[in-house]
C-alpha cells in the first residue's frame, strides 16, 4: 500500500492541493489521507474512488504497475 500512498501524495502535490483540501474534496478526514499517503493501512476501494475523484485523475495514475 505504500506505493499507492506515494502515488496519491505525488499526484496531490502535482495538482497543487494540500492534504486538507484533498480530504475535503474526497469527503474523508485529513488524518485518513495522511495514513493513506504514509501507507499505514489498506485503502478501501470506496476511499480510493473518492480520492481519485478529488484529484481528477484515473485509477491508473494511483495504482502501481
Amino acid at each position: 500500500m505504500k506505493a499507492v500512498g506515494r502515488r496519491i501524495r505525488a499526484k496531490r502535490i502535482e495538482v497543487g492541493l494540500t492534504q486538507e483540501c484533498l480530504a475535503e474534496l474526497a469527503d474523508i478526514t485529513p488524518r485518513t489521507l495522511q495514513k493513506l499517503e504514509a501507507g499505514e493501512f489498506a485503502t478501501l476501494i470506496s476511499t480510493l474512488k473518492r480520492v481519485r475523484a478529488g484529484l481528477g485523475c484515473r485509477y491508473d495514475d494511483l495504482l502501481p504497475d
